[in-house]
């Protein structure tokens, strides 16, 4: 008898441990990925349609006289102005989008790895090619009358106040970095991928709203800061962009 109340009692305590222990949390399983895709295994037909939409994009916002009408206004002095910002985001779009990798069922997506970089930096030239075509043709041929915005203005910009040669060689060199960019993004994870974007969109977003910013700054009796932040021409100085970033 005393052998039963026992092991009953030892049962029931049994009972109760299991019933007070907190459940143990169940972690999600991680995503299963296929190797990395070989460097060059490209889609050079899709890389090939990325080109095309990114050059011709450039070509349009240049055409359309976003880049002359925008020049003034400074985003980092003197380093970016928001006429060359107008066509500078494409190439890093068109990269990273190139790569993508649609959600198909029963079929695993691939790890992301070099075949990604290569695949930006492709992209980014044959964008920026698409603008260095544009800067050749501005400089050689006059066709104003239907073109209006094909003016000696947007020549020079393009060509960066310099030679036709110059013009072109720093566009595929932009587009080649901006390529790069775009690919190291879409091999980035998601945290860092909005960390980028947070602190490009607090950089043009303070630089945009230069007035406000310094009104209100001025308004608390930061006049020291405002002149520390923001140059005499207008657009935030290189210290002030890196602080903005680290900020964001």
């Amino acid at each position: 008898m005393a052998a039963d109340s026992t092991e009953i009692m030892a049962k029931a305590t049994a009972e109760a441990a299991v019933a007070v222990q907190e459940p143990t949390p169940v972690q999600p399983d991680a995503e299963e990925l296929a190797p990395p895709r070989p460097t060059f295994a490209q889609d050079w037909r899709r890389i090939a349609r990325f080109c095309a939409l990114g050059a011709g994009a450039q070509i349009f916002i240049a055409l359309a006289g976003m880049p002359v009408t925008l020049d003034e206004r400074m985003i980092i002095h003197p380093i970016l102005s928001m006429g060359y910002l107008a066509l500078l985001w494409v190439p890093i779009v068109t990269a990273y989008r190139v790569s993508h990798q649609p959600v198909v069922a029963m079929k695993l997506r691939h790890a992301a790895g070099s075949h990604e970089i290569v695949g930006g930096i492709i992209v980014g030239l044959g964008t920026s090619a698409g603008l260095s075509l544009l800067t050749i043709l501005i400089t050689h041929f006059d066709i104003r009358d239907p073109l209006v915005n094909w003016s000696p203005a947007l020549s020079r910009l393009l060509n960066f106040d310099s030679s036709t040669t110059t013009g072109v060689l720093y566009w595929l060199a932009i587009g080649l970095l901006l390529g790069a960019i775009g690919g190291l993004l879409r091999i980035a994870t998601s945290r860092i991928r909005r960390i980028v974007v947070a602190m490009a969109g607090a950089i043009v977003g303070a630089a945009i709203l230069e007035q406000l910013v310094s009104e209100l700054i001025e308004g608390l009796g930061g006049e020291v800061v405002v002149d520390a932040m923001y140059a005499k021409r207008s657009g935030l100085t290189v210290l002030a962009a890196i602080a903005v970033a680290v900020v964001a």
